[in-house]
């Protein structure tokens, strides 16, 4: 399997997994790793860049994330995005203040001092997202502002004297940032000299390789509900372990009419074995007259009534078969909203945490987001019944009716 030639360090931030995934659409591919894990992967591997993320802390809080002592010392590229900055900053010994009363969030206008490296080609003026209450009020030495806030004092982008280390005091990871794409394009590609190596088919060819590595072939369970995430994990894993992989669907009421057809077809399109435990009344007995959910109705206490169901009627669909791998089709959103990558809970997500008894856990498509699988099932050639499958959560008409 070739070596990601980018390393972005995980500091806490919702938008980490947004780096990756813009960067696998500009074609190249990058390892998420927190602190500890990339500094033995950098010494490693020697990547040719490297990105601090973002993060919900502050530089200043006594058990705020922090990257290897040297990082700015390998000779790589490095690229800090926002608390990614703030963290080069105070290293460095610059000044980070805390501006709550000033904090940036949203869309803002950012002028250029510097138009070359990260932010060759830019307008003079151009929009961006911010998210931070902390901001570098002073540079370290050796460095320039890069860019300012439009019209005000203070400073949105910085860089080293030789043009290698990199700090934005924004997201150019998200869609808010209307020339972030090209930003980021300008770093790994302009200034670190990475060579684009990711396709869509390199990701299929890399899961069964992991599925293989993992589980050995050993007898597997897969969470199967016939959505377009499930059906076409379980179309590659099914060429991986073949009869020793068995999907279970669990049917507690929550599907909509006719579903349950649709899901044993799309497990056939799939070419996997499926059960269907049939729990209705069970669920029905988390659900209704439980006081916890409330009046009205709390969404999340009933994904997490969901949740506790789900695990129970999986355990004990499980004994007959045995399985020593639980494999599920939990995608970058769901580990983001679920408040797993560092930021917040959105909301729960069952798929994140299930954990059945005696098997290890695999989540083979937690890097990915929506459309990424739509273009696996595509390449898979599964029907566009599965392709264009509309998304509709685990916990299905549990949550969504009221009453």
């Amino acid at each position: 399997m070739q070596v990601a030639s980018i390393v972005i360090i995980e500091l806490g931030s919702q938008y980490t997994k947004l780096i990756e995934r813009t960067l696998r659409e500009l074609g190249y591919r990058s390892a998420v790793l927190p602190p500890r894990r990339a500094e033995q992967w950098i010494r490693a591997n020697n990547p040719r860049a490297i990105i601090l993320s973002g993060s919900k802390h502050s530089v200043h809080d006594a058990y705020a994330p922090k990257v290897m002592g040297d990082i700015l010392d390998l000779g790589i590229p490095v690229l800090g995005i926002c608390y990614g900055m703030q963290l080069i900053s105070k290293m460095l010994g610059g000044m980070v203040g805390s501006a709550v009363e000033e904090r940036d969030y949203g869309s803002t206008d950012i002028s250029m001092s510097i138009k070359d490296g990260v932010l060759c080609g830019m307008p003079h003026t151009t929009a961006v997202w911010a998210s931070h209450g902390d901001t570098v009020t002073s540079l370290p030495t050796g460095y320039s502002i890069a860019a300012r806030p439009a019209g005000r004092q203070g400073v949105s982008a910085m860089v080293r004297d030789d043009g290698r280390v990199w700090g934005v005091q924004f997201h150019p990871e998200v869609k808010q940032t209307p020339l972030g794409a090209r930003m980021l394009e300008n770093f790994v590609s302009g200034v670190a000299g990475c060579v684009r190596d990711w396709r869509p088919e390199d990701m299929i060819s890399e899961i069964r390789s992991r599925l293989q590595a993992d589980t050995g072939g050993q007898s597997s369970l897969l969470a199967f509900s016939g959505g377009v995430d499930s059906t076409t994990l379980a179309s590659i894993a099914s060429t991986v372990l073949g009869s020793n992989l068995r999907a279970v669907c669990i049917d507690g009421g929550q599907l909509r009419d006719g579903e349950i057809e649709e899901i044993r077809q799309n497990a056939e399109f799939a070419n996997v074995s499926l059960s269907v435990v049939s729990a209705e009344d069970y669920f029905a007995s988390l659900f209704v007259g439980n006081e916890r959910v409330g009046n009205p109705p709390d969404p999340e206490t009933k994904r997490k009534l969901f949740r506790r169901g789900y695990t129970n009627r999986l355990n004990l669909a499980h004994q007959s078969f045995s399985p020593v791998f639980f494999i599920q089709g939990t995608l970058a959103p769901d580990m983001i909203e679920s408040g797993l990558t560092g930021g917040d809970v959105i909301k729960t997500h069952h798929n994140t945490s299930v954990v059945l008894d005696g098997c290890r856990s695999l989540h083979p498509f937690a890097h990915l987001f929506k459309y990424e699988v739509r273009a696996l099932a595509e390449i898979l050639e599964l029907p566009a019944q599965v392709r264009d499958r509309k998304p509709f959560p685990g916990p299905g008409l549990f949550v969504r009716i009221i009453d």
